[in-house]
């Protein structure tokens, strides 16, 4: 019967779409591979033939076999766009870094007796915390993520962040940053797998690095780059932002003992802005950046090794200023609140020209000639 095929196909979707696979593929194979002669007698191709070849596709896309949805996939894939879709989904490549990995070195010993323990090495170290406190945000390792990428070649610098950051006011870019006759401290081919991965992957590197410091950690696989930095570092930044104000509050602690790190070097910009906000924490480790304008990035540094960095991903538009109104009579009030510093010199300057009028009174009630000029209308 000439509708014989179009029955099987029939029960070949049927069965595909009641999530019956095998009986479906027997039936979809048998469309794919059947012929019948047409009125000159000639062989021809099941006129079902294609949409077979494309379930067939999607019945081992759905149980998860890529590589042999891919077979049937090619086949149709300047017939149906999905199938030609699927195909470049599967077969895409990807290499991802991190933007920032930070590990912590470990706890230095209470007490040190005999210099550094033979075979020690840094490692990351979690934080005790409580049972219902969130994970550490630094991962345990540098993460590569990749996808149908055999190997990689992986090479790592030491680099100055502040100066980096700096320099190219980014971190998006640092994979053009010219290196040429630079010795890497690391240097490694990694073996990732067969290149036909069909998904998202994700591995873990241990570089074996032995001191503090911040690294450009740099992966080409194939004709793909990525890159990113790696922090060995103590230092952990708190970001407080307030959209509204433009203003960043940055505390920085000490990930491990959780102190506060006075006297740390701090560098803050927005996206909207032209230049760096700079300062040093206080006592608290504390600094205060004002005027922020767009996604701010913070920037940290104690020494020349401990490094911290943070991106927010809130928008910051600080206030436009506008004066303040005054009552007749009364100076305008100051729009925000003045440091510590502006207030003391506030009431140095009080002071002193009170002392100052003090001395005018006393040579006035002196000197016969001040008294006269006081008394036509002189000193008051």
């Amino acid at each position: 019967s000439p509708f014989l095929d179009s029955f099987q196909y029939s029960e070949a979707l049927g069965e595909f779409h009641l999530g019956q696979y095998d009986r479906a593929v027997e039936v979809a194979q048998t469309i794919a591979k059947a012929t019948y002669k047409d009125a000159a007698g000639v062989d021809q191709p099941s006129p079902n033939k294609w949409q077979a070849v494309y379930i067939l596709g999607q019945i081992f896309d759905a149980r998860r076999q890529p590589a042999k949805a891919l077979e049937y996939y090619r086949q149709v894939a300047d017939r149906f766009t999905d199938a030609a879709e699927a195909v470049t989904t599967y077969t895409r490549k990807g290499l991802k870094l991190s933007e920032v990995t930070v590990t912590r070195p470990p706890a230095p010993p209470k007490v040190v007796q005999g210099g550094i323990p033979a075979g020690a090495v840094f490692r990351n170290v979690g934080i005790a915390k409580e049972a219902d406190e969130p994970e550490p945000r630094f991962p345990e390792a540098l993460k590569l993520g990749f996808r149908n990428i055999a190997e990689v070649d992986l090479k790592v610098y030491p680099v100055d962040l502040m100066r980096l950051y700096l320099t190219r006011r980014n971190l998006d870019q640092i994979s053009g940053i010219d290196l040429a006759g630079i010795t890497p401290l690391v240097e490694k081919t990694i073996k990732l797998g067969a290149g036909e991965d069909y998904a998202d992957k994700l591995r873990k590197i241990d570089l074996g690095l032995t001191k503090e410091g911040a690294y450009l950690v740099m992966v080409r696989g194939e004709n793909l780059y990525t890159s990113g930095i790696l922090l060995v570092s103590p230092l952990e930044l708190e970001v407080l932002e307030e959209p509204g104000a433009g203003r960043v509050r940055v505390t920085v602690r000490d990930a491990l003992s959780r102190e506060f790190m006075p006297k740390v070097q701090v560098k803050v910009i927005g996206s909207g802005n032209a230049n760096f906000i700079s300062g040093e924490t206080d006592l608290r480790g504390v600094f205060l950046a004002e005027g922020v304008t767009g996604q701010a990035a913070v920037v940290a540094r104690k020494g020349t090794l401990q490094y911290a960095f943070y991106r927010g991903t809130t928008v910051l538009a600080p206030p436009v200023p506008t004066p303040a109104k005054s009552a007749p009579g009364k100076p305008d009030q100051a729009q925000s609140a003045p440091s510590l510093e502006q207030n003391l010199r506030q009431l140095n300057d009080g002071t002193q020209m009170r002392n100052s009028i003090r001395l005018q009174e006393r040579y006035k009630a002196n000197d016969p000639a001040l008294k006269g000029g006081a008394a036509a209308g002189g000193f008051k």
